[in-house]
């Protein structure tokens, strides 16, 4: 669960929770482990298009610290086909907190 047009915080946590069926009132044998983060959210025009790949790095550390500060999950989707380039794998690897 996360959302396609902008990072953050869907279901108002990081943290892994039970699915719950709303048509049949009860808890389902399933875990929701919610998307903090896809990196065509940031990149694509269509969404936020944030162009600078150190405001990039800046957005995900920021989610990524929240996410530690609450002992949440810091869920991040990021295509395989993204880390083509050198300036986004660089990104990538900043967003998971390993520096050069």
């Amino acid at each position: 669960m996360g959302y396609a047009d902008h990072v953050g915080f869907r279901a108002g946590t990081s943290k892994p929770y039970p699915a719950f069926d709303p048509v049949n009132q009860h808890l389902l044998s399933l875990t929701v482990k919610p998307l903090v983060a896809m990196e065509g959210s940031l990149y694509s025009r269509a969404y936020m298009a944030i162009g600078d790949q150190n405001d990039i790095a800046d957005k995900l550390g920021a989610l990524r610290r929240t996410c530690r500060s609450v002992n949440g999950v810091f869920s991040l989707l990021w295509h395989n086909s993204e880390l083509v380039e050198s300036e986004n794998r660089d990104v990538y690897l900043s967003a998971l907190g390993i520096h050069k």
